[in-house]
């Protein structure tokens, strides 16, 4: 039996392909641009797979778009770019995509047509959350494509809302790793799972923090996309003001929950008895107006039946809401979510909102570094960790900035990668350089920002210069970069490696 990585060979998934293209109406420049996906992604592979760590199989990847192809997609339009707004449009119901003729939006395009549907979502937190993610996730499943071209990394997201929508969900894959993550986006109440798991991992605290920011970024995101969604985020919390207000005068709530509960169990009541009796069903089907609707005596029991399934899901839940401990819970939910939206509607009229929560977040996010740091201990983690935080390091945020470039975030970003440093070294993974711990991260600093793909391969050589300390950077042989720091003549002595001499940084 053939492995997973076999199983979808080149020659393997271009047979399947070409199978299921030719039962498509797509034209030859749509099928050109999906082989060259699969080809890119073949080709882009080795380095993505090395830069980011924890990211599927290259045959899962292809598997899941030969799927979406196959069963979500029946029609791709390459549309000229000068006639056209948008780079692409996806149509989930008629299975139809409209694309520029470029593969990387090809790509996105159809995992657009694979995320989870909003339609059923009446929650305002779960609805802005789930669009948050759904982006996020289409945006970094291209960047296999995007990014990587089997020679080069460079981070090619082309506006900002979408650079935040991918640190949003860049920042849940970091803290929680990709097969929680993809899990959550099939959960239906994904606001409370999401704070559960990260409860889970890093505490109530973290999780109360990192989540409650997470919901700030993402509506404050949801209500800058259109003057509709802003609405609705207003209307949201109106409802959920007069809801309060009623939960809150507690006698009264719980005499209107009662009478409800009583007006529906009267309803099951007169269902049970039509159900019971032939007669009466026939009698009520014979009204014109129920006979055209539903067609037959059996849809109209179904109907019946389902009419019967609702109401008492209703009594339930009513019931369930009465109950002193639901009901306090009750109550703090909507008073948190009621003054968690006003605060998030004042913040929404000042001056770069949405950029100042998103740095809060990135705060969050780099805080649970040290959490993996304090468990992590067996060599290999501790080198993934190396990859993750080189990874978010080159998260691209505003125009030509990344994470590491950003003044706000140099000191948590400084003191992370000082504590990991000291792991590492106490661990024996990487080289101890000097006995000063500061002299020893400036030294080894450099692995959290190389463009190295294997990082494992760096060496280094110190040099003395006019009271600096001159740090040449190798792949192998290959010079990549010198750096060097201001260096007294005492602070010689603290170093633990002889100058002149290239050495491996990894152990």
């Amino acid at each position: 039996m053939k492995n997973k990585e076999t199983l979808f060979s080149k020659n393997n998934y271009d047979i399947q392909l070409e199978e299921i293209l030719e039962n498509k109406k797509f034209d030859d420049e749509a099928k050109s641009l999906i082989l060259n996906i699969l080809y890119k992604i073949d080709i882009a592979y080795k380095d993505y797979f090395k830069t980011k760590i924890a990211v599927k199989l290259k045959s899962e990847i292809i598997a899941d778009i030969i799927d979406i192809i196959e069963n979500n997609c029946d029609t791709i339009q390459i549309v000229n770019p000068k006639n056209a707004k948008n780079k692409f449009s996806v149509d989930k119901k008629n299975k139809l995509i409209k694309v520029f003729p470029n593969e990387v939006y090809l790509l996105q395009a159809l995992y657009y047509m694979k995320t989870v549907t909003l339609k059923r979502t009446t929650n305002i937190f779960d609805k802005a959350i789930m669009t948050a993610f759904n982006k996020g996730k289409a945006i970094n499943d291209v960047e296999i494509i995007r990014d990587f071209n089997g020679w080069s990394w460079n981070n090619a997201i082309d506006n900002k809302i979408s650079k935040y929508y991918n640190l949003i969900y860049q920042d849940l894959f970091l803290v929680l790793g990709n097969e929680v993550l993809n899990n959550l986006l099939t959960t239906d109440n994904i606001r409370e799972n999401l704070m559960n798991k990260i409860d889970e991992i890093y505490g109530e605290k973290k999780a109360n923090e990192l989540s409650e920011t997470i919901e700030k970024c993402c509506i404050l995101i949801y209500m800058n996309n259109s003057d509709k969604n802003k609405n609705e985020v207003l209307e949201y919390l109106t409802n959920k003001e007069s809801e309060l207000k009623e939960v809150s005068n507690k006698a009264k709530y719980i005499s209107k929950i009662t009478i409800e509960n009583n007006e529906n169990m009267q309803i099951i009541s007169k269902i049970d008895t039509m159900l019971k009796n032939k007669v009466l069903i026939e009698k009520e089907f014979s009204k014109t107006n129920i006979k055209e609707k539903y067609g037959t005596i059996e849809k109209y029991q179904e109907y019946l039946k389902n009419i019967k399934k609702q109401k008492l899901d209703l009594i339930n839940s009513n019931t369930n809401l009465i109950n002193p401990f639901e009901y306090v819970k009750r109550k703090k939910q909507l008073e948190r979510e009621v003054q968690i939206l006003k605060n998030i509607i004042i913040l929404s009229e000042q001056k770069n909102s949405i950029y100042t929560s998103i740095i809060e977040l990135q705060r969050k996010t780099i805080s649970c570094f040290y959490k993996k740091i304090e468990v992590y201990d067996l060599k290999k983690e501790l080198v993934n960790l190396v990859y993750e935080v080189r990874y978010y390091n080159y998260l691209p945020i505003e125009k030509d900035k990344k994470i590491k470039d950003l003044k706000e975030l140099y000191v948590d970003i400084r003191n992370v990668q000082k504590k990991l440093i000291h792991k590492l070294s106490e661990n024996k993974v990487v080289d101890l350089f000097a006995n000063d711990y500061n002299i020893n991260y400036e030294i080894l600093k450099y692995i959290f920002i190389t463009k190295m793909m294997n990082i494992n391969k760096i060496q280094i050589k110190l040099k003395k210069a006019n009271k600096k300390l001159i740090m040449e950077y190798y792949d192998e042989k290959t010079l990549e970069t010198e750096l060097s720091i201001n260096f007294e003549e005492d602070d010689f002595n603290e170093l633990t490696k002889k100058t002149d001499k290239k050495i491996r940084i990894f152990i």
